[in-house]
């Protein structure tokens, strides 16, 4: 059930030749350069989301600007690796997003074949038989002898894209995505690759309603210092201006521009899990529980499943992998917002600093959203971030939700980040054991 096979961390053998990493360092950095991206353009909207017209699409990643080929489309803000046969993978709604993702076994002789959660646009890309973008990795994961390594992942442009283009992955690198669609009893569609295009006012007004307004992830000094000197010396099939990328990291997302109180931030697709499969995982602790909701979130949610709009995807042996419609008790429904950079916001709870807020989308605006050429889908419900207070560009936002993740969660979210080489968020630095120290990665 896995969207591609080809997602291979590289298994070259290290070669510590300083002067070569620093070459290849300079080489990348001014890749791209002939797209005027200057030293502000992490503000700039690259990628949006907005109501797909494709007949199965949904929501759908829209280019927000020209890409070459072979340009880097996106990179992840952040990416949680597990077990395939993990409850909340195997079993849920997760498994129809997830990408393959492989990893060295702690003795560093076979790799383990895992499931990748990949926050950002990454698993909302539509599928098609003729893909624009393919799905990449960047970097490796820390090694013993080099623990300051880092693995980012993302996506690629096959070929030119144009401004407007939908953005277009594959659920199956050999067999065109037959056998995903296969596994899930849904008919494989094939329209032409322009069928989407937004262009002229739609475009434009698309853009200016969709387009995120948070920048969240990787920073220029981790991919120039720890991505890219993850290479030694391979030929990468892939280009990257770096001036893209904000002057530091941001493993806790920050606003991209002015922003007014009252003003939408991002919205995004976010999926619906059962509690007891999200707890006790690294996903937890940015998960909304339904404990974490007030009384009219908790009613919009209500509203959503007497709409019909809300639903607990299941699939198991006990339903020959069909998904099914497992609703119980709204006290075990988990939001887990996949897309976006929702997942990157620090949440303080209902106090003075909180400066944004979460609204989950009513069931008049899915349908209204179907009216214009959407599809009602498994990501279930849609989420907004509204600033509830005026921000400026930079500013940490902070959502009037609490967070109740258990140490034990948020520890797993901590080692799988250093796993990987990810940056941490300073509110979680505190769940950072010896064990788990650089050296010892």
């Amino acid at each position: 059930g896995w969207k591609n096979t080809k997602r291979n961390p590289s298994s070259a053998s290290v070669s510590m030749k300083v002067t070569l990493i620093l070459l290849i360092i300079q080489w990348y950095s001014v890749a791209g350069a002939k797209h005027q991206n200057g030293e502000d353009s992490w503000k700039n909207c690259e990628i949006f989301f907005a109501p797909s017209s494709l007949p199965s699409g949904g929501w759908g990643a829209y280019a927000g600007r020209d890409f070459e080929e072979n340009e880097v489309v996106e990179i992840s803000p952040r990416q949680v690796a597990l077990p395939y046969d993990t409850p909340v993978i195997q079993n849920s709604v997760i498994d129809d997003y997830i990408y393959g993702y492989l990893r060295w076994d702690d003795d560093k002789r076979e790799l383990q074949h895992l499931a990748g959660v990949i926050f950002g646009k990454v698993m909302f890309y539509n599928h098609h038989v003729d893909p624009n973008i393919k799905w990449t990795s960047f970097g490796r994961e820390p090694l013993p002898q080099v623990p300051t390594l880092s693995q980012a992942t993302g996506f690629v442009a096959r070929r030119k894209i144009e401004a407007g283009m939908e953005l277009f992955s594959t659920y199956g690198e050999e067999d065109g995505g037959k056998q995903w669609f296969e596994d899930r009893r849904l008919e494989l569609m094939t329209v032409p690759t322009n069928a989407s295009r937004k262009n002229g006012t739609v475009y434009e007004e698309d853009k200016k309603k969709y387009c995120s307004k948070i920048y969240a992830g990787f920073g220029k000094p981790s991919w120039e210092n720890r991505v890219l000197a993850s290479i030694f010396g391979q030929d990468v099939p892939y280009n990257m201006n770096s001036e893209r990328l904000a002057p530091v990291d941001h493993p806790v997302a920050v606003t991209n521009q002015d922003v007014s109180a009252g003003s939408v931030v991002e919205m995004a697709p976010a999926l619906v899990v059962n509690a007891h499969m999200i707890g006790n995982t690294p996903l937890a602790p940015v998960s909304f529980f339904w404990n974490d909701w007030d009384a009219e979130q908790q009613q919009d949610l209500k509203d959503l499943r007497t709409s019909k709009d809300l639903t607990v995807q299941l699939q198991s042996d006990a339903t020959d992998w069909l998904r099914l419609d497992r609703f119980r008790r709204f006290e075990e429904v988990v939001v887990f917002p996949a897309a976006g950079n929702i997942a990157l916001i620090e949440r303080i709870g209902n106090t003075d600093e909180a400066n944004c807020m979460i609204k989950i989308i009513s069931s008049e605006s899915i349908n209204s959203h179907v009216k214009h050429g959407g599809r009602r889908g498994s990501a279930g419900i849609l989420l907004q971030v509204v600033a509830t207070k005026d921000l400026k560009t930079g500013d940490r936002l902070k959502l009037n939700v609490p967070s109740n993740a258990s140490p034990y969660e948020n520890q797993l979210l901590v080692e799988e980040l250093l796993r990987s080489g990810q940056p941490i968020p300073d509110n979680l630095k505190d769940h950072i054991e010896p064990r788990m120290t650089g050296d010892e990665l």
